[in-house]
């Protein structure tokens, strides 16, 4: 009878600044992981198909992610994103495991019914692309990242299952608090927040060099947003028209979202957004419905720690 893995994963990546030690993660939900090979079709005169060999000139870029319930700062922590001058900072080297620039993972088959693992995939040099949090009325907070990885293979590994930490308690929405955003500064005299979501983006720009099979991969850029939704209490009429957006300055202040695990002594997450634009604000007020709200706010996010002092900064502690 064929061995089906269902839910038989278990998700390791690199831990602490150095990133040769590989630790385990807890409430994984999802592991998705694929490549598509870029051949080139090589064509010659004389010849109607291009010849039967068709290379791969560089490399083949495995494109890595995972999803998972929020507890404990871990998964942070290990991608090096606690950092209170910029969750750009430690970013910076993307040469090396060393210095939290590229992280390893490993994703061992766990067979529900067996006590042991039935080997293991590994995927080397993952650059950091996307990391996200989202939090809702009525569920627990939940988060997602991906990456891109260089190469990855299949190993043995049959040794005996290790039992998962699940001591750090899951955040209900009940112990995620919402401060610092001055709504009446919008046009909007109260909100009972409903939902957030908030995300970055690293662009990053593959270089490479004679002799050399796989590329640099510096950062270009790193763009945070973050998005509201929220019931309508009321409007603010001390606001007196769009044109106070004409200059293009950012907000002024910082906004704190908190995230606080229950049940549990595990210290909560802060992310602060400082100083971010407004993007866009829309109201839907219709039959059968409270009248709601959406706020979207963007964030330019630098590696460099002196331009992290003046505008907009995204950190998480």
């Amino acid at each position: 009878m064929a061995n089906i893995f269902f839910q038989g994963a278990v998700l390791s990546m690199s831990s602490g600044s150095e990133g040769t030690s590989i630790a385990p993660l807890d409430r994984i939900q999802n592991v998705g992981m694929g490549f598509q090979i870029p051949r080139t079709n090589i064509s010659v005169l004389g010849k109607f198909k291009p010849l039967k060999d068709r290379p791969v000139i560089n490399f083949t870029p495995i494109q890595f992610s995972f999803d998972f319930i929020k507890s404990s700062k871990t998964i942070e922590s290990n991608l090096g994103l606690l950092n209170s001058t910029g969750v750009g900072i430690n970013l910076a080297n993307s040469e090396s495991v060393e210095g939290f620039g590229l992280r390893n993972f490993e994703v061992a088959l766990a067979p529900t019914v067996s006590t042991s693992y039935a080997n293991k995939y590994t995927f080397s040099s993952g650059c950091l692309l996307s990391y996200g949090i989202q939090g809702s009325v009525g569920d627990p907070v939940r988060g997602s990242v991906s990456f891109e990885c260089l190469d990855m293979s299949h190993q043995a590994e049959n040794s005996s299952k290790v039992a998962q930490d699940y001591s750090g308690e899951l955040i209900k929405s009940e112990n995620i608090s919402i401060s610092g955003i001055n709504f009446s500064g919008l046009g909007i005299s109260g909100l009972i927040v409903q939902s957030f979501s908030l995300n970055f983006n690293v662009n990053r720009s593959a270089t490479f060099r004679l002799g050399s099979k796989y590329p640099e991969r510096p950062i270009t850029d790193i763009g945070a947003n973050l998005q509201i939704n929220g019931f309508l209490e009321g409007i603010n009429t001390s606001f007196t028209g769009l044109s106070r957006y004409d200059c293009g300055s950012p907000l002024t202040g910082s906004y704190y979202l908190t995230l606080s695990p229950s049940c549990s002594s595990e210290i909560a997450t802060t992310y602060k957004l400082t100083n971010p634009y407004l993007e866009s604000q829309s109201t839907s007020i219709a039959v059968g419905n409270f009248a709601s709200v959406d706020l979207s706010f963007s964030c330019p996010i630098s590696i460099v720690s002196s331009e992290t002092l003046d505008g907009p900064n995204l950190t998480i502690t």
